[in-house]
């Protein structure tokens, strides 16, 4: 009986262990809208995570369309009544493979909108938990929520009048000189569920916003983000 159990411990361990599926940042593009139309610059690929970061001067909601007719759903919104100032994260989950249009629709002026695509996610209900701060310092934070899952994908989305670096663990994917607020999107991972939180370092000291938006990885996985195409900065 000792052989047979010792016989299926070795058998256990030589089975081949599953591959963990890893975040990455798939492509990015930004620009100051004034008719809040963007594309993404190449073809985007079904069931990858799509993300919209908008900031607008007013306190309203903003709504997506996109030439994919795929369902666009506010992961948080965030409105400074000091500044007079919005900020939302916005997502989708690419319905196919191929180019795709963004549209965004929301009162007022001209938007700072940044998009980005991530692989490695759920596709169904992939949203865990948001949360966003606002203040004046060099240490933007969105505050902190408990993630539920491990090896989830942590953005960030950052607006302020001083330039924008990554903190905390995270990278700057995309970032944009905007014709109001610079705007950046960040990522990290975390390996386990529990507390988290965005930041970033704004120099100067400047008036900011912080949004987070907490995003379930596939089943099977929980790895760590892929080496990312570069660190891109605001204005880049």
């Amino acid at each position: 009986m000792r052989r047979l159990a010792s016989l299926l411990l070795l058998l256990l361990l030589a089975l081949p262990t599953p591959a963990v599926a890893a975040w990455a940042f798939v492509q990015g593009n930004s620009e100051t809208s004034s008719d809040g139309i963007l594309a993404y610059t190449s073809n985007v690929t079904a069931n990858n995570l799509l993300i919209v970061l908008i900031g607008h001067a007013t306190n309203s909601t903003a709504t997506v369309v996109d030439t994919q007719l795929n369902t666009w759903t506010s992961a948080e919104n965030f409105y400074s009544v000091g500044n007079d100032y919005s900020g939302q994260i916005l997502f989708a989950i690419a319905g196919s493979t191929g180019a795709n249009t963004v549209t965004v629709t929301v009162l007022g002026g001209s938007n700072e909108l940044i998009l980005a695509e991530y692989s490695g996610n759920a596709t169904a209900s992939p949203l865990d938990q948001s949360v966003s701060a606002e203040g004046t310092s060099t240490a933007a934070n969105s505050g902190s929520a408990t993630t539920t899952t491990d090896g989830q994908l942590i953005l960030g989305g950052i607006l302020s009048a001083g330039a924008i670096t990554a903190a905390g663990g995270s990278v700057v994917d995309v970032g944009l000189t905007g014709a109001v607020l610079n705007t950046a999107v960040t990522s990290k991972t975390q390996a386990s569920a529990g507390s988290i939180n965005t930041t970033a370092t704004i120099a100067p000291s400047s008036a900011w916003l912080a949004l987070m938006a907490t995003f379930k990885a596939a089943a099977g996985g929980a790895g760590a983000l892929a080496p990312q195409r570069g660190l891109m900065g605001v204005g880049q």
